[in-house]
C-alpha cells in the first residue's frame, strides 16, 4: 500500500506565498473518481489491481459504448483566483503501440466548473495540449492551467480515446496535483486537502511548501 506522508518544508520565497502538492495513487478510499462525462462504463471503471505503476492499485478507465470523448473527473481544485496556476501530473498506461495511429490512448485535461458543483462546465482550462499516451508501458503527463478571470474551480480530467474492446481500456496512477495558497484540492476518493488544521499551520508559517501522499 502507498503510505500517507505529510511534511511541511520551509521555502525561501520573496512573495511570502506557498504552494502544495497532493499525491493520490488509488490505494485508499471507497470511491475511485469524482464524476464522469460521456460514455464511461461506470460499472467497470474504478479501482484496479491488475495493472499498477506503484503500490497495488490504479484507476481503470473503460469506454463503452464508443462515443465522442468521455472523461473521468480525478481531481477538483476550488477556491482559486485569477492567475493561479494549477498543475496535474499523472502516469497513464495503454496497450497501444503508437498513439498517433491507434487506440486506446488517453491524456490529462482541465476545465472550469463552479465552486459549488463539479458537474457544471464553465469552459476549457487546458493550455497547452499534451500528447496522448500510446506505449505499452507507463507514460507521464503534465497539464497546467492558469486560472482565467472570473473562474471559480478547476476540474482535472482523465480522457480516453478508444477502439472496440479490448481497445477501450486505459489506466491512471500516481496523480499529483499542485495548487496555490488558499485553494482546496478534492482527490478522486472524495478527500479534500489541506485539512483546516494544516491550513492554519501554513498560514502562521507564512512561507511553506506542503506535500501529502495518499
Amino acid at each position: 500500500m502507498k503510505k500517507f506522508l505529510a511534511a511541511l518544508c520551509a521555502a525561501i520565497m520573496v512573495t511570502g506565498s506557498f504552494a502544495y502538492t497532493v499525491d493520490y495513487g488509488w490505494e485508499t478510499g471507497s470511491q475511485a473518481y469524482l464524476g464522469t462525462y460521456g460514455s464511461i462504463d461506470t460499472v467497470n471503471t474504478g479501482f484496479n489491481t491488475d495493472v499498477a505503476r506503484t503500490g497495488t492499485q490504479s484507476l481503470k478507465i473503460v469506454e463503452d459504448p464508443l462515443s465522442s470523448t468521455p472523461q473521468v473527473y480525478v481531481g477538483w481544485v476550488t477556491g482559486v483566483s485569477e492567475g493561479d496556476v494549477i498543475t496535474a501530473t499523472g502516469w497513464m498506461y495503454s496497450t497501444s503501440a503508437d498513439a498517433a495511429v491507434s487506440n486506446p490512448r488517453g491524456r490529462l485535461w482541465c476545465h472550469y466548473s463552479t465552486a459549488a458543483d463539479i458537474t457544471t462546465y464553465e469552459g476549457s482550462g487546458t493550455n497547452p495540449n499534451n500528447d496522448y499516451a500510446g506505449t505499452v508501458d507507463w507514460m507521464q503527463f503534465t497539464q497546467s492551467t492558469t486560472v482565467a478571470t472570473g473562474k471559480e474551480a478547476v476540474v482535472i480530467e482523465a480522457r480516453i480515446y478508444s477502439d472496440p474492446a479490448p481497445g477501450n481500456v486505459i489506466y491512471l496512477d500516481d496523480l499529483q496535483i499542485t495548487a496555490p495558497e488558499g485553494a482546496l484540492v478534492t482527490l478522486a476518493n472524495g478527500t479534500t486537502v489541506p485539512e483546516p488544521a494544516t491550513m492554519a499551520v501554513m498560514a502562521l508559517g507564512g512561507i511553506f511548501a506542503f506535500r501529502k501522499r495518499r
